[in-house]
């Protein structure tokens, strides 16, 4: 089982595609089958969060939209 704390407001489509990448690095790591991964989202707001000394805020669309080109320039 993976427990998975994030920010109110990501999409529904982005939270299945993190959970399926998760459940494949899990097999590919750890060989067990995919089937056994078990991926749990507790949905939080902003202020529930403490990062790097302050609240993380809430999350935003310009988010998702940066971390998508970080992963393009990565690959």
């Amino acid at each position: 089982m993976v427990l998975a704390e994030i920010r109110r407001g990501r999409p529904l489509d982005l939270r299945l595609e993190l959970g399926r990448r998760i459940v494949d690095i899990c097999a590919e790591v750890l060989g067990v089958p995919e089937r056994t991964v078990l991926v749990e989202f507790t949905v939080h707001t902003g202020d529930e969060i403490l990062r790097d000394g302050a609240w993380a805020g809430e999350w935003t669309h310009a988010e998702a939209s940066s971390l998508r080109s970080d992963t393009n320039e990565r690959s």
